[in-house]
């Protein structure tokens, strides 16, 4: 049996934050859990953490990303107007036994309305216009 992770990790700097944001946004996700959103589906895979320098750490806890109480919390920090400028979290996928082609990740950019764009590095079922496609529209940046 093989066992599967997905870990990240990101450190948002305190300028891309409202003032006192980072430690908002920690206790929104204390909250979260403590009004029962820490079903199964949704509770644990992810650390928050507010720094003294009032930059905000994020994680993933126990060798797995939990991407929707991610959102939950990026949604619920959007809303009340916590974030100030755009950041990103990459995710890195990968086993304990050897499977190939299906390594790879994900990054995440979190955007100050609270949309969260994500797009993978996986593309192995991919036809060759689809990666052709996707290496134009970001072979820009490299």
């Amino acid at each position: 049996m093989a066992n599967h992770y997905e870990d990240a990790a990101t450190l948002i700097p305190a300028e891309a934050m409202a003032p006192g944001a980072a430690k908002r946004i920690q206790e929104i996700f204390l909250e979260m859990e403590e009004q029962g959103m820490s079903t199964q589906d949704w509770s644990g895979g992810l650390l928050v953490e507010a720094q003294p320098d009032d930059s905000l750490y994020i994680s993933s806890a126990d060798d797995w990303f939990n991407y929707d109480a991610f959102c939950a919390v990026i949604t619920a920090a959007a809303a009340q107007s916590l974030i100030l400028k755009s950041f990103g979290i990459g995710t890195a996928w990968y086993c304990s036994k050897l499977r190939p082609d299906e390594f790879g990740g994900a990054y995440h950019r979190v955007l100050p309305s609270g949309e969260v764009l994500s797009v993978t590095s996986c593309l192995a079922h991919r036809t060759d216009e689809e990666v052709r496609a996707i290496c134009d529209a970001v072979g820009a940046a490299f």
